[in-house]
Order: C-alpha cells, then sequence, then structure tokens
C-alpha cells in the first residue's frame, strides 16, 4: 500500500467491493427465502447456490489472511482454535511459558539483508524470533513447549551441553502473539518488556523493511503491587522459577528458595515474588557486584509457604529439570528434623 503510487486507493476500493459483492449476495438469498425458492421444483438449483455461498465463504478467508496484518493473524488463530484438537495451551500455560521467556528467553529482532545482482542496494527486511537457551538436561522441557504450541524447532549446541528452542517470525505472528493477546498477557522483565514492544510497534505498524522502524520506546516500571494484582502472576512466577530459580539445603542443613535477576528496574519483581509466594514484605535487597538481586527464602515458615506455592494444584506445575530439583528438595526436607514438620499440599511429590 505504501511502496505502489495510490496503493491506498487500490486496497480500499478492493475491500470496500468485496464487502459490497457479499451484501448483495445476502440480498439474492433474502430473496430466495421470501420467494420460497428452496421448495420443488427448484430444490437442485438451491443446493448448488448454497455450494457456491459455501466456496464463495472460503474464498473470502483466503483473501482475508493473505495480507500482513493483524487481522488476518487473528482470522488464522481463530480458526486454527476451532478445527484443531490435541494439548491446548491455555492461560496458565501461557502465563508460565512467559515467566520463562522473561528468565531464559529473547526476542531477537533486527535487519535481515538482502541481495540481488543489480548495483542497487537493497532495503533490509525484517528478522525477528524468539529463542529459548537451555541446558542440555531440559531439553524435555522445550519439547514440551513445542508440542502444547504446536510451533518452535529444536537444535542442539552440543559444544556448550546446550539445547535451543526458536520460534520463528510466523511463529511469532500466528501463534504467540495472538495467544498473549487473547489471554491479555505481558512480560515483567524490562528487557522482554522493550523487545516485546518493538516486536508489536512493528506489527502494528505492518513494517516491511527494517529501516522504515523508528522506535523510541517508554516503558513504564510496574510497582510491586501492580504484580501482585495481576491475575497470572503466580503462574508466571512458575516459568520464572524453571528459568531463574533454585531449591536445595547449605551445608548447615539450612533450605532455601532463591531467585535472582539483574537491574534495578527489575527489582520490585523480586519484591512482589516474596510478597506472592511468603506473604509478607522482602527484606532490603542490596545488588551484587553485577547489579543482581537475589532473594533466599530459609526460615521454617517461609519454607513451608514455598512448599505451599508450589504444590498448589492452583498453580502451574513447575516441569523439566525444575521439577527434579525441586522433588528431590522435598525429600530431603522429609528426612531433616530441623523440617520434618513440613506439609505439602500434595504428598505424593516425596513419591514422584
Amino acid at each position: 500500500m505504501r511502496d505502489v503510487q495510490n496503493g491506498w486507493l487500490i486496497r480500499y476500493l478492493h475491500s470496500n467491493t468485496a464487502s459490497g459483492f457479499f451484501f448483495l449476495v445476502y440480498l439474492h438469498i433474502g430473496r430466495g427465502l421470501y420467494y420460497g425458492s428452496y421448495q420443488n421444483p427448484r430444490t437442485l438449483v438451491w443446493g448448488i447456490g448454497t455450494v457456491i455461498f459455501i466456496l464463495m465463504i472460503a474464498t473470502a478467508f483466503l483473501g482475508y489472511v493473505l495480507p500482513f496484518g493483524q487481522m488476518s493473524l487473528w482470522g488464522v488463530i481463530k480458526l486454527e482454535s476451532n478445527v484443531s484438537s490435541g494439548i491446548k495451551p491455555d492461560k496458565k500455560f501461557m502465563s508460565m511459558f512467559m515467566g520463562l521467556v522473561d528468565g531464559d528467553g529473547y526476542i531477537e529482532i533486527g535487519p535481515q539483508k538482502q541481495y540481488n545482482k543489480s548495483n542497487v542496494e537493497p532495503k533490509s527486511t525484517i528478522r525477528a524470533r524468539l529463542v529459548i537457551r537451555l541446558h542440555n538436561r531440559d531439553r524435555d522441557l522445550l519439547i514440551y513447549l513445542t508440542n502444547v504450541l504446536g510451533v518452535g524447532s529444536i537444535s542442539n549446541l552440543n559444544s556448550v551441553n546446550q539445547t535451543i528452542l526458536i520460534f520463528s517470525k510466523k511463529d511469532l505472528f500466528t501463534v504467540i502473539i495472538p495467544l498473549i493477546n487473547l489471554y491479555n498477557l505481558q512480560f515483567l522483565t524490562y528487557n522482554r518488556i522493550c523487545q516485546y514492544a518493538l516486536l508489536t510497534y512493528i506489527l502494528e505498524n505492518n513494517f516491511v523493511h527494517w529501516e522504515d522502524v523508528k522506535f523510541s520506546p517508554s516503558i513504564p516500571v510496574c510497582s510491586c503491587n501492580d504484580l501482585i494484582n495481576l491475575d497470572f502472576f503466580a503462574d508466571w512466577i512458575v516459568g520464572f522459577t524453571i528459568a531463574e530459580g533454585s531449591f536445595g539445603l547449605k551445608a548447615n542443613g539450612t533450605a532455601f528458595y532463591q531467585i535472582k535477576q539483574k537491574g534495578i528496574e527489575n527489582y520490585e519483581i523480586i519484591k512482589a515474588i516474596c510478597l506472592s509466594i511468603a506473604g509478607r514484605d522482602a527484606k532490603p535487597i542490596k545488588a551484587d557486584s553485577a547489579d543482581s538481586y537475589q532473594l533466599t527464602l530459609s526460615s521454617r515458615v517461609d519454607v513451608q509457604k514455598v512448599v505451599n506455592f508450589f504444590s498448589s494444584p492452583n498453580n502451574y506445575p513447575l516441569y523439566g529439570n525444575k521439577l527434579k530439583q525441586y522433588n528431590l528438595w522435598l525429600l530431603k526436607l522429609k528426612g531433616s528434623s530441623r523440617y520434618a514438620q513440613i506439609k505439602s499440599p500434595n504428598e505424593n511429590n516425596y513419591n514422584d
């Protein structure tokens, strides 16, 4: 529309003519119903007209999803959600997924160079993908994500004992972003908020070339209370813990749950996690030499609340290697005289 002279005129003529065509079709159907054209001896004609009408709807849908825009993407995802079967990416799963990406993922956006034989250097298109890179021991987790979402490709980086999951631009635009919008979710760490804001800015403005993107983000930082009031925050914590949290026992037998995040702009997240899990305000935390803020919950009261939170049937369960670590932690708590009275809402966790 922007690259062709009078492209806007052609586009809107096409759009309005298509709408007018269907208006006339509905008038025609209404006339047939009014005059009883579906009755003998014109039943066969009516049936043929019905088949033509269904073919028109199918053709119209293909034309609807052809443009590179938000409405067409919603058309695809809604149709897919109505006809597909299997595991559904519900809101709790997507909330956990957002937390995992906030911790161990990143959205890569930049120019995609184009090459041709002419002397004129073409404009760069836009490269966009979402990447999650984990240790090989969490390969099952990445496979689980692809099975539920139905998109994504997995590859091995054996030289560094890592497995990488990549969601392409098509995966983002046709599945991930529509699901985020459907469930009214959002990223919470500062870097991911900035990356996603740029991605949605490109999508909403239908940018094709990187040189056309002029983006100046103004990113507000959510307060602790704002985060606590998010209806998906508990499941987000589960995903964030899979990425950044740990369960363990110190040499002196003290049990702990720890989670860390870098940057003062993410300090409110650490405070909100403490309030959500332990039900109290976090004590003041000083940044370490890497500008990271670490929350540690280790008292018997806090450990009980950690167990209550991560074993609660109301929250999305841990998965992958972090679940194995958590179940081993529970077994050690049960065998500790100091923590023997700790009770899990789901005692089966001790036997997993």
